[in-house]
């Protein structure tokens, strides 16, 4: 999308508000996602292909299928969901990357 920043993060902490997100993400949709896929959800991609697999969708679905998901996903943490794309990150960045970050700038 032209003009508009995409995130990296959902900003979930792992604290807890990730399970809220991926049981907005099923009350959305009245599904059970399959939680041995949960180890390998590191993006926003990942538990989409998730959703995917236990809706069993047809291609011409899967737009409306991924706004109504960034909504549910999003929610959580009040990211805009037209600025989440399958490779923003669930969780927020880690206290190395904050710090990184921080001192990266200053130097």
């Amino acid at each position: 999308m032209a003009g508009v920043t995409m995130v990296k993060s959902l900003g979930l902490g792992g604290d807890g508000d990730e399970v809220d997100a991926i049981q907005g993400v099923e009350a959305a949709f009245g599904v059970r996602l399959d939680y041995a896929d949960a180890a390998t959800w590191l993006t926003v991609g990942d538990v989409y292909a998730s959703l995917l697999r236990v809706l069993k969708c047809e291609f011409g679905e899967q737009d409306a299928v991924w706004k109504r998901f960034c909504e549910a996903i999003s929610s959580e943490t009040g990211v805009d969901p037209l600025r989440v794309t399958p490779e923003t990150k669930l969780l927020g960045p880690s206290i190395v990357e904050t710090v990184h970050s921080f001192f990266g700038r200053r130097g």
